[in-house]
């Protein structure tokens, strides 16, 4: 009973086996029979499939991703740095390239990567046609979690509610304690993905704009001077950008407001946790009957509280359990926000725009302004760039408490998204004061880099910092 799957078989065409239930029922030959459990994956089947899907899809395939983007940008710079690819083009135009190089191998690395590693995934590696085998496999669950070396949690808004996924959590807790638990709520997995390409389409858009802008000076157009369509097409491209990221910060905004005080909820749940009271199975809600056949099916919740009297003694010492131990856990979660990496891994378009101008300089001998840029893009990169979101969830944070009224609910969102602008324009300013001040010479660019990525670092360290929880959430 003990069995595993490769995670690239979970995720086959965008995670097919956990969208499609009809099909994933002859999914067992995909499985096979191991000693050791790299990772138990507990989640809820009623839950968003689709941000699910791609959480899972950045924690497996994320990082392949990015080194294989960045490993084309550098072959692809390294070419055209040798003119064995066409390289007269200007500054612009290579960032533009660079970025849509990374773009491109880094997208079909994400959907297409095949990871190795073994988990467990219950429609896989439990048979879900052979009614004996699927009571066995049920039955073992306890065994197959002593026998995992981690568990990973997708957490959702429906994930404390469901039988199976407490029990999962108890059951390692018990025999694994905490050491292995790793939660990662899925709109992690939506906000990387998105970040990931607003960050694409920013520099592919800016570097095009600036390759035009540089390409039509002194040329004569319908609207005049080139110079003047450069700047025309600079405002189309800010009258886009403003407005988009103000939609795109409210957005985000609601959905992580909404997801701690869902955070809120489940401890405040956990307090007084009632595994009859808090929680259903699938069983129970379609009267015992599978949706498929139509025959009879057994309910989970008696064999369940069977499971639990064996091991907890009872169902009361299994609540208790849950109360005290699982609690402790989510209570983490208040002040957590999306890792520091996987911003950094997102950002990535970043350093490929940038590594596009400080490849062009060095073609041209412009050793200074390469050298600034080896200084200029961890900035922004590894400090600025991670700092402001840090910043902007651990303001969203703060302001979690839903509003009596829709109309103050936007109003909310809204000025998260407005002071998300004030935090960018106070790094802009402060950037453009040290410049002014010290110059843009290398020895200044390599002090500004010490003193951002000081700054930043300390910043980052006080958003960790719990604040007080809303007992009222809703």
């Amino acid at each position: 009973m003990l069995r595993t799957t490769a995670a690239h078989r979970a995720l086959w065409r965008f995670g097919r086996p956990l969208r499609d239930g009809r099909y994933s029922r002859q999914l067992y030959e995909w499985s096979g029979v191991t000693e050791r459990v790299a990772q138990f994956w507990s989640h809820s089947w009623h839950g968003s499939v689709v941000a699910k899907v791609l959480l899972l899809l950045v924690m497996y395939n994320g990082l392949p991703a990015v080194l294989v983007g960045s490993a084309a940008v550098a072959i692809t710079l390294l070419l055209q740095h040798a003119c064995l690819l066409p390289c007269s083009i200007e500054r612009n135009g290579q960032s533009a390239m660079a970025v849509g190089v990374g773009l491109l191998a880094s997208s079909l690395t994400f959907v297409l990567w095949r990871s190795g590693k073994q988990v467990f995934l219950d429609i896989i590696c439990i048979h879900q046609t052979d009614q004996k085998l699927k009571m066995m496999g049920l039955l073992n669950v306890g065994a197959v979690l002593k026998k995992s070396d981690s568990l990973l949690v997708c957490l959702d808004d429906t994930y404390i509610t469901r039988l199976w996924c407490v029990l999962e959590m108890g059951a390692f807790l018990k025999s694994n304690g905490q050491e292995g638990i790793n939660i990662k709520p899925t709109i992690w997995g939506v906000s990387i993905v998105i970040l990931f390409l607003s960050a694409s389409g920013i520099m592919l858009g800016a570097s095009v704009v600036g390759a035009i802008l540089r390409q039509s000076a002194g040329v004569t157009t319908i609207l005049g001077d080139g110079q003047r369509l450069g700047f025309l097409l600079w405002a189309i491209l800010g009258s886009i950008a403003v407005p988009g990221s103000v939609i795109t910060l409210l957005l985000v905004s609601r959905s992580l407001r909404a997801h701690f005080r869902a955070v809120d909820r489940i401890v405040k749940q956990l307090e007084t946790f009632s595994i009859k009271d808090d929680t259903v199975s699938h069983c129970c809600t379609v009267n015992h009957l599978d949706r498929h056949t139509g025959e009879k099916i057994p309910c989970d919740r008696v064999i369940l509280e069977k499971c639990l009297v064996l091991w907890f003694g009872s169902v009361q010492a299994f609540n208790e359990f849950i109360q005290n131990e699982l609690s402790e856990i989510f209570k983490k979660l208040t002040t957590s926000t999306v890792p520091y990496t996987w911003i950094v891994a997102a950002g990535s378009p970043l350093l490929w725009f940038y590594a596009g101008t400080a490849t062009y300089h060095l073609r041209t001998e412009n050793y200074k302004s390469a050298a600034r840029m080896a200084f200029y893009i961890p900035s922004w990169w590894l400090a600025i760039g991670p700092t402001y979101l840090q910043l902007f969830v651990c303001l969203v944070r703060r302001v979690r408490r839903l509003r009596p009224s829709a109309c103050q609910e936007v109003l909310v969102n809204l000025g998260c998204s407005i002071c998300g602008g004030f935090i960018y324009l106070a790094f802009a300013f402060f950037e453009g004061f040290w410049y002014t001040t010290f110059g843009t010479d290398v020895p200044s660019m390599a002090a500004f880099s010490l003193v951002v990525m000081t700054i930043c670092a300390l910043i980052r360290s006080a958003c960790c910092m719990p604040c007080m929880p809303i007992r009222r959430a809703t």
